[in-house]
């Protein structure tokens, strides 16, 4: 698979070289990397932090940019791995992060760039039968000797090759069903995942995602703001009685509603809360409630609260 087409690739590039020189890749096109021939080339190559960049600002926001992207994208590659290999275990993301911070640490010391996980590498365990952590430790230490070892021939890699391969790579992954899939489980679940992926491709990854959770957190409210809070009313012996039933989660988007049910309770009559299926409630909710119960004398409405613990209002605070 993917060996075939850096060997491809690299071949007919030596091809161009030798026959048709118009056609060759240029330098400024292929892999580089520095030829460690000794101990001194490889000193050389190391680049020791200048402290005194603590002191500037930038330096606190490009890392905390760096560690937020790599971070997504690795959870994102977990996540993608996860489902390549069909397996019910998920993999760790902890220890995945922290085995990424330290190994960032560990480059940003010797002036290495940083380090996340990537789907390319992963998927190419996974397609090769790797099971275990050793299969990405043995990948780890290839790729170290590769570099050390074999230099000159990792530069004749044209970029060329290794983007077919990531295209190919990006096809399995985002194939034509899955976007039909997710089309078919409705606009709440296809417009948040196709509008990251187009701010993805047009603008970049921390933007992408961004903007895909914004669009997902306003599905999350719309469906938060739809919660039926029921309300009914009747009349028994010439007294209006309503009820109002909440459900299991009431947070503070559902403020306006309760106030707006509370206000059209009639006068001289009797209000029910019945609070038996809650299992939490928002603060701004109980206020609002314990406001209306401290007032409800005035329209001679009597209050009656089940399952529901009101608050001090004099003694509370946020």
């Amino acid at each position: 698979g993917a060996l075939i087409v850096v060997f491809v690739g690299v071949g007919l590039n030596e091809l161009f070289k030798s026959y048709i020189p118009e056609l060759k890749v240029y330098p400024s096109h292929l892999v580089y990397l520095p030829q460690i021939n000794n101990t001194k080339d490889l000193m050389n190559g190391l680049h020791f932090p200048d402290f005194s960049a603590l002191l500037n600002f930038k330096t606190y926001w490009i890392g905390f940019t760096l560690a937020l992207v790599a971070s997504l994208e690795t959870l994102l590659n977990i996540d993608a791995s996860d489902k390549l290999k069909k397996v019910v275990k998920p993999s760790p993301a902890n220890r995945e992060l922290i085995a990424q911070g330290i190994g960032n640490l560990t480059c940003g010391l010797i002036g290495g760039i940083p380090i996340t996980s990537v789907i390319v590498r992963s998927s190419a365990n996974i397609n090769a039968g790797a099971k275990s952590k050793l299969s990405g430790l043995t990948h780890g230490v290839l790729l170290l000797l590769s570099v050390l070892l074999f230099p000159g021939i990792l530069n004749l890699i044209p970029y060329a090759a290794l983007s077919a391969i990531l295209l190919i790579t990006g096809y399995k992954l985002t194939q034509v069903s899955l976007f039909k899939h997710l089309y078919s489980l409705g606009w709440q679940q296809f417009l948040p995942f196709i509008v990251t992926v187009v701010v993805m491709l047009l603008t970049g990854i921390l933007k992408g995602i961004f903007c895909g959770l914004l669009v997902a957190v306003y599905f999350i409210i719309r469906d938060m703001m739809r919660i039926p809070i029921k309300k009914a009313s009747s009349v028994i012996d010439g007294k209006t009685y309503t009820l109002i039933t909440f459900p299991e989660n009431v947070t503070f988007i559902n403020k306006g509603v309760v106030y707006s049910m509370l206000q059209k309770v009639p006068s001289d009559s009797i209000l029910i809360l019945d609070g038996t299926h809650i299992k939490s409630i928002d603060y701004d909710v109980l206020e609002t409630i314990t406001l209306f119960k401290q007032s409800s004398f005035a329209k001679h409405i009597e209050v009656q609260i089940l399952n529901i613990q009101l608050i001090d209002i004099q003694s509370s605070s946020h």
